[in-house]
């Protein structure tokens, strides 16, 4: 039968758990902008399972852009981030909710390029839903990460367009 004082360390054990879930479901986020935004592309798929799935969409119920698995993350980081322009991700105001071993994540995100030398311009601002799930080696990960772009500068200051076309999943 479990004293009071079992109850008690066993609640503290639980929070102190759920607290350093939620830091490390944070370093994900944090980790998933820093790599994208220094084009470390494999660094960035392995923010996501092997068969890991970033969608992007325009507004809530535009169609989506799906890349499937590692090899599709790793080629649109390539083909999205182009070496001659600064980016820089920012993510808002993350609302984390852990079930286990796998967990939910809703934020802000925005996004600023450069447009000549230093000239910042907004690139866009949306929203992430994120599934995660903690891995064998204790690393949480995106399962699925949809972002939503709620407005958008879809070209860039050289008349490109800056989104990459959607690779087979």
């Amino acid at each position: 039968m479990e004293t009071s004082q079992d109850a008690a360390i066993r609640l503290l054990q639980e929070r102190l758990q759920r607290f350093e879930d939620e830091r490390d479901i944070l370093q994900t986020l944090y980790r998933y902008a820093h790599t994208i935004d220094s084009r470390q592309a494999a660094e960035w798929a392995d923010c996501f399972v092997e068969d890991g799935v970033f969608e992007t969409r325009i507004r809530e119920n535009g169609a989506p852009a799906r890349h499937r698995g590692r090899a599709a993350l790793t080629r649109f980081v390539e083909l999205s981030q182009r070496p001659e322009a600064l980016v820089q991700h920012g993510l808002m105001e993350p609302v984390i909710a852990i079930d286990g071993d796998s967990a939910t994540a809703t934020s802000y995100w925005v996004m600023f390029r450069e447009r000549g030398v230093s000239e910042p311009y907004l690139r866009g601002f949306g929203i992430y839903r994120d599934r995660l799930v903690r891995c064998p080696d204790g690393q949480w990960r995106f399962l699925e990460r949809v972002s939503i772009s709620q407005a958008s500068n879809s070209v860039s200051p050289d008349g490109k367009s800056s989104l990459p076309a959607p690779t087979a999943s």
